[in-house]
């Protein structure tokens, strides 16, 4: 099987703006290649906070901020949107710095909680099924911005869970749409909330013990250039039923900032070696981050990936592009959709960015793959978990020279 993990790829803020669409002006960026400009769009950026210190967002931060003002534009702000969006964008900055956060389910006297250690345990167990960008530590909080399903966040009116329907509930707190909607029904039940300052409509939502929220006003504003042109996205029920699982947005809901049109192996690099240390997970992992294993398999801790998860994830965060075979073995068979394959060139004629595939003995099938790093070295998924190596060349049974500069979004 295979997983995927979530890479960060840096992009740095340049003096200009420029125009990527029309109606639409972004901070102008520098992209890892050059392409024709589409509906998905390299997003990734630097930006400052108040105060001197640098934040950067990646492209998976970067979807949930477009999904944030998405979900802004449906709830019928009218001329307070973008108002509603940047308290929301503050928030999100401000409680997870964009990540979708499980809970780490541990329970500790020292950190003021508000439920007990078996409540806590339970939004651990719970939470960390549904795809996630890490763990958090604070009460039972979880997603974006933090909201606490024994609060009843997870409905609108809010209602606490019972045991019965607790996942449910956690489940569509991990879902970045909810998060956001709860937020804005929240903030319309505010009294004169339109009339307040963005940190102060955040902190009238959230109740933060910290009230930080002004900290990050600049980081709002960027990203709300940024993004602005984002499409309206549905809302969700607010009962419990109808809910889709969790998952990340697809490119076609999020028109402006998706992932990079065309990558480089270097960013494929950097997005595998951002997961080194991450466990050996047989079948988990999706194309934006680690996830738990598959009952049967090697599972060394989780989430985490297997071999042919790190590389897809990597491909993906490097490139755009979605590998659709889910094993190494059905990677290399498909290899031709994304690359070209060669002959083994001998470990001194792997370039960066090439996917090695191995057998497990002499006359196997295929049940592995590498990226070959350029030095001398492979980044994979293994027995000990994601790690950098040096090559190795027992059993190999193919390589795929990805075209990284021409493959482009195929989602």
């Amino acid at each position: 099987m295979d997983e995927v993990g979530k890479g960060k790829l840096i992009v740095f803020l340049v003096a200009a703006l420029v125009l990527i669409l029309p109606g639409v002006m972004m901070l102008g960026l520098v992209f890892l290649t050059t392409g024709t400009a589409s509906a998905s769009q390299q997003c990734s950026l630097n930006v400052g906070l108040d105060g001197g210190n640098d934040a950067s967002y990646s492209q998976l931060e970067i979807r949930y901020a477009t999904t944030v003002v998405g979900v802004a534009k449906s709830m019928g702000f009218g001329s307070n949107t973008t108002l509603a969006a940047k308290a929301a964008l503050m928030t999100v900055a401000t409680e997870s710095g964009f990540k979708n956060l499980a809970n780490d389910g541990l329970y500790s006297a020292d950190r003021d909680n508000a439920v007990d250690s078996s409540q806590v345990a339970k939004v651990g167990e719970y939470s960390i099924l549904f795809a996630h960008d890490g763990t958090g530590t604070d009460n039972d909080s979880v997603g974006l911005f933090q909201q606490r399903p024994y609060a009843g966040w997870g409905t609108w009116p809010q209602v606490q869970p019972t045991d019965s329907n607790l996942q449910s509930h956690i489940q569509r707190l991990m879902n970045p749409v909810w998060q956001a909607q709860v937020f804005f029904l929240s903030l319309k039940a505010v009294p004169d909330w339109d009339e307040m300052t963005p940190a102060e409509a955040a902190q009238a939502v959230q109740i933060s013990r910290y009230g930080a929220y002004a900290r990050y006003e600049s980081v709002a504003d960027k990203l709300l250039a940024a993004v602005s042109g984002a499409p309206a996205i549905a809302l969700l029920p607010t009962t419990l039923g109808g809910v889709a699982p969790n998952s990340t947005p697809s490119d076609d809901d999020l028109a402006i900032c998706g992932v990079a049109m065309n990558g480089s192996a270097e960013a494929v690099l950097a997005a595998a070696r951002s997961q080194i240390g991450k466990p050996y997970s047989w079948g988990g992992g999706t194309y934006f981050a680690a996830s738990p294993c598959i009952p049967g398999g090697l599972c060394e801790g989780q989430p985490g990936f297997d071999c042919s998860g790190l590389a897809r994830y990597a491909v993906y965060q490097g490139t755009g592009y979605k590998i659709g075979p889910r094993t190494a073995r059905a990677m290399y068979a498909g290899g031709s959709a994304y690359g070209t394959k060669i002959q083994w060139p001998g470990a001194n004629g792997l370039i960066a960015g090439d996917l090695v595939f191995f057998a497990s003995c002499a006359g196997c099938q295929i049940s592995h793959v590498a990226i070959a790093a350029g030095n001398g070295k492979y980044l994979e998924s293994r027995s000990g978990g994601v790690q950098e190596d040096p090559i190795w060349t027992y059993a190999w049974m193919g390589v795929v020279r990805p075209n990284y500069q021409s493959i482009g979004v195929n989602a």
